[in-house]
């Protein structure tokens, strides 16, 4: 359940799941990035956001 409800694990997966996400519908993700400081938050919020960003990018072709 957590693996089918939360974007977790490598890239891989976490890119995988979005493209389940998005063909099911799902228009909205919220981000609660890991990370032991607010830059290593940063970094992994901005690296979301370029998997979301690739994900988008499919979609448009």
């Amino acid at each position: 359940m957590v693996l089918a409800t939360t974007l977790i694990g490598t890239e891989d997966m976490v890119r995988e799941r979005l493209r389940v996400w998005r063909d099911a519908g799902v228009d909205t993700v919220r981000f609660y990035p890991a990370g032991e400081t607010v830059d290593a938050r940063l970094t992994a919020l901005g690296r979301a956001i370029d998997l979301v960003r690739g994900i988008e990018d499919e979609a448009a072709r």
